[in-house]
């Protein structure tokens, strides 16, 4: 079961798999019955329901007119018990199609992978060191991946073009590069997405790790103003009203979320399972100095001489991908600015890490 590559009327959200769960939502645009979702382990299905429960902040946020599109699978109930190591896929609607964050890799808490340690070195390899860009949204990451084309073949990158054409043009899911099998990962040099610090840990050789971080008002700006003009699903919204759709999941401290977690079997925070609080922060800013390279947006160019420095790379014309147009017409109103402020007031220290580390190395490569 792939994605189909044809536009789907079907949206949805994979959750949640636990030993006695699988919830999520899902629904069909423009048709007001509910959607019917399936359950798949190891591709055999197991159970399927209507996705008719009562989900009130999907109401409020007006993403669907009722609220009821949500489904709990009661594994219990069903007399389902997960192995300890499976794959769980949630697909809707009578074509099947496959929700986001499906499919998903589960193990029991003794059968989860363990991550290397912090001391643990990979022994150099004569295939060479891998690289692993964290691309956070909005933080010019397009523009930087386009230049690394110039260093690495595309068919020794993850996700490349390709990847993402398959996935209707978006990186795919974080759980996708935890199902990469050991032959893909021993071949890639780089790789690259839109996932959490931790997944570098899936790399099976010494890998350096490259990033770039934003001011975080200004992130959130340039979020909102791309995806209303962008994304057909917000079309007639204001910039208020879509502000206030996504910003729990998708704005709300984003940065720290990218770096909070250590485990890529365990993405607590990342998957928001987990409060994003003044730990989740400590941890973050733990993980951006084990970043061999740390850039900031506001400084891109210059980023860009440092990295070239570093690893004796020549990457080339900077281009400017995936900006908006009408990013400097926006007008968003005070109070709406204010609120980006708070949600954003945690990712406001991660940065401050980032512009430190960013400054040492350009006082380290730059002399």
């Amino acid at each position: 079961m792939r994605r189909s590559k044809k536009k789907s009327e079907v949206k949805g959200f994979l959750e949640a798999v636990r030993p006695l769960w699988v919830s999520g939502w899902a629904y069909t645009v423009d048709e007001s019955q509910p959607v019917t979702v399936r359950l798949w382990i190891d591709d055999t299905l197991r159970a399927e329901m209507k996705a008719d429960q009562l989900r009130e902040k999907m109401r409020d946020l007006a993403i669907h007119p009722t609220g009821r599109c949500g489904f709990i699978f009661q594994l219990d109930q069903l007399a389902i018990q997960l192995p300890d190591k499976c794959v769980v896929r949630v697909t809707a609607g009578d074509s099947d199609h496959e929700i986001w964050q499906s499919p998903w890799p589960y193990w029991s808490e003794d059968a989860r992978p363990k991550g290397r340690s912090d001391d643990q070195e990979e022994p150099r390899s004569p295939l060479g060191d891998q690289f692993f860009f964290i691309h956070i949204p909005k933080t010019a990451g397009t523009s930087f991946g386009d230049m690394l084309l110039n260093v690495f073949p595309e068919d020794q990158i993850f996700a490349n073009r390709h990847d993402k054409k398959d996935n209707n043009t978006f990186f795919p899911s974080h759980n996708d590069y935890l199902l990469l099998p050991q032959e893909k990962l021993e071949s890639v040099r780089l790789l690259v997405g839109h996932v959490p610090f931790a997944i570098g840990e899936i790399l099976p050789r010494t890998f350096h790790r490259l990033t770039f971080l934003r001011n975080p008002r200004d992130r959130v700006i340039s979020h909102l103003a791309f995806a209303h003009e962008h994304f057909p699903v917000v079309k007639g919204q204001s910039i208020e009203q879509l502000f206030h759709q996504v910003k729990r999941g998708q704005l709300t401290n984003a940065q720290v979320v990218y770096f909070a977690d250590s485990d890529p079997y365990d993405l607590q925070y990342f998957k928001r399972q987990a409060p994003i609080d003044e730990q989740a922060v400590r941890q973050a800013v733990l993980n951006i100095h084990k970043c061999e390279f740390v850039g900031i947006v506001e400084e891109f160019e210059t980023a860009v001489r440092v990295i070239e420095a570093m690893f004796g790379w020549k990457l080339g014309q900077i281009p400017f991908k995936n900006k908006s147009s009408t990013r400097a017409k926006v007008n968003i109103p005070q109070h709406i600015l204010d609120e980006i402020d708070e949600i954003t007031r945690l990712d406001q220290i991660v940065y401050e890490a980032a512009r430190q580390r960013f400054q040492h190395l350009k006082e380290t490569f730059l002399k």
